[in-house]
């Protein structure tokens, strides 16, 4: 499986999908927004290939690896994606970034601020995630968003969502319509702020803005 996904699918996907993504002047917005799924699911057929690959490989000499990627491209928000997105990774960063850098501003702000502390952390942590993957602006600014995306969910979101109706809440989160909406959303952020790793800053901007028309 691990063969297939990282050989052979997403090979396939980065070969349609890279040559519209570097000129992006050459396509319209509907082409353009297809080559952005097409690198996303590249991007995680890559790494969760690789990682069935090395969970393989060991089966074979007897160790067990638990499973580094759990269907993150459908989960419903941003949070949910990113704890099952690269596993081994995430629960280093949370154990080793997030929660010291949470901990010592609360130590120093008290319990008020806690809601700055956890906000704080996250862009901390995430800068770090981006510039993991690589030293430049583009990697920097999409770990910065990655950071703003999950503050909305695990911070804004439930303040904002104590104001809405009670129905409206009880239909966001039960209704079937009401998932796929927010997987998709979900996914949506997702891809469209991966487009920014695909160079540098400049022609990640320029690919955003041809996405949106201009």
């Amino acid at each position: 499986f691990g063969l297939v996904k990282a050989l052979v699918l997403s090979h396939q996907l980065g070969q349609w999908a890279g040559p519209i993504l570097a000129a992006p002047d050459t396509h319209g917005p509907l082409t353009l927004l297809a080559g952005a799924y097409a690198f996303t699911l590249r991007f995680y057929l890559d790494f969760a290939g690789y990682s069935d690959i090395a969970i393989g490989l060991a089966a074979l000499f007897g160790y067990e690896i638990r499973e580094n990627f759990d269907n993150p491209l459908v989960r419903r928000n941003l949070v949910q994606l990113w704890q099952r997105w690269h596993m081994t990774l995430t629960a280093w960063l949370r154990r080793y970034l997030f929660v010291p850098l949470a901990r010592a501003i609360m130590r120093r702000g008290g319990p008020r601020w806690d809601m700055a502390a956890l906000s704080l952390a996250q862009l901390g942590t995430m800068l770090f995630c981006g510039l993991w993957h690589g030293l430049g602006w583009n990697f920097a600014v999409w770990g910065l968003l990655q950071a703003l995306g999950l503050i909305w969910v695990g911070i804004v979101a439930p303040v904002l969502g104590r104001r809405l109706p009670e129905p409206l809440l009880r239909w966001w989160r039960a209704h079937p319509l009401a998932h796929a909406m927010s997987v998709l959303l979900t996914f949506n952020y997702f891809a469209l702020s991966s487009v920014l790793v695909v160079s540098d800053l400049e022609q990640g901007l320029h690919l955003l803005a041809r996405l949106a028309g201009a």
